[in-house]
């Protein structure tokens, strides 16, 4: 990352090395913490940062100087207006804030903006989400993963059932002991059960096949990758 000058003047390459510096190490904020709410754009349509100045003095310059103190993000969702003017041009923005226990709307002009819009439409400065065309099969995964949880826990492990004779049945402590026996088994390569005669065991609930959702979940997973990112990244699935 640098900044470009405008020409191959000493003076040019000296302001711009100069800017890049303040950007890099001198903003509160770093500036991967920066670029990373710049992505945001991608997420959310929009990402609206504040300009925040301070003046200080700069050894390089040899005088006090404006500086960028940081670029402030303006999260899209506090934001409940968007004022253009005629020529659809971004005139100010009004951002919901908190303040305490009480909220207040605060109006930031155009010129302490710094806006950045991914796919804007006319004067639509909110932009377009690269997730929009993943929201459908996201949704529809988001459920089919819920009724997959609900299958495993409820219908594809089975139940263990035992069955005592009707002397054990009338027995507490014979009845408690095939409890804890039913209660403790595990699957493992050296498990076994030794029953009495007149007691029996059996997992029920698994003799059929139930309906798997697993495949329509891979298939919503594709769905999002050839919404977000690119149809090659799905080849050949």
């Amino acid at each position: 990352w640098h900044v470009e000058p405008p020409s191959d003047s000493p003076e040019d390459r000296e302001r711009a090395d100069w800017l890049w510096f303040q950007l890099e190490e001198k903003m509160r904020r770093t500036w991967d913490f920066t670029l990373r709410h710049i992505l945001l754009s991608l997420d959310y349509g929009c990402m609206p940062f504040e300009m925040v100045w301070d003046v200080r003095d700069d050894a390089d310059m040899r005088r006090p100087m404006a500086v960028l103190d940081k670029l402030a993000p303006r999260m899209p969702a506090t934001i409940m207006e968007w004022n253009v003017d005629a020529s659809g041009d971004i005139q100010s923005l009004v951002q919901q804030t908190s303040k305490g226990a009480t909220w207040e709307q605060v109006s930031i002009p155009a010129d302490r903006l710094v806006l950045f819009t991914h796919d804007m439409e006319g004067a639509n400065w909110r932009g377009i989400s690269v997730l929009r065309n993943a929201r459908k099969p996201w949704m529809i995964k988001e459920r089919l993963e819920r009724i997959n949880q609900v299958a495993i826990e409820k219908r594809a492990a089975g139940v263990d059932v035992g069955m005592l004779d009707e002397d054990a049945s009338q027995d507490p402590e014979i009845r408690s002991a095939f409890e804890s026996v039913l209660q403790s088994v595990r699957t493992h390569e050296r498990f076994y059960m030794l029953l009495p005669k007149g007691h029996e065991y059996k997992i029920a609930g698994i003799e059929g096949t139930a309906l798997d959702p697993l495949p329509s979940i891979q298939y919503a997973d594709v769905m999002i990758l050839r919404g977000v990112l690119a149809d090659f990244l799905t080849a050949g699935s």
